[in-house]
């Protein structure tokens, strides 16, 4: 009997296959370059260096600078004094019924 060939099907698209032409101009091309192998015409040579010594220095990350907490403490006494007066503004406006608070009584 014949030779019988076996085909497989991927799901996905395959790559088109080489014809048995192109295998063997492909194997004689393969096989030129490697008997022909030519020397670099200019070759360059690398004198090693030796890598940069880099200083090791100990950071704190978590140093923040004074000036910067300062201020935030102050901007932060700040709004919470403020809101502090006006609650109590609020409060004694409300309890000598200069304010009317709606539906209902302080």
């Amino acid at each position: 009997m014949g030779k019988s060939i076996v085909y497989s099907f991927a799901i996905t698209m395959s790559k088109r296959r080489k014809t048995k032409q192109e295998k063997i101009i492909a194997d004689l091309r393969r096989k030129v370059s490697e008997n022909t192998t030519q020397a670099p015409l200019l070759q360059v040579y690398h004198q090693p260096t030796e890598p940069p010594v880099m200083e090791t220095q100990s950071v704190n990350l978590y140093a923040i600078p004074r000036s910067y907490v300062y201020h935030d403490l102050r901007k932060t006494a700040a709004v919470s004094i403020t809101l502090l007066l006006f609650e109590i503004l609020l409060f004694i406006l409300f309890k000598n019924h200069v304010l009317a608070f709606p539906g209902g009584s302080f």
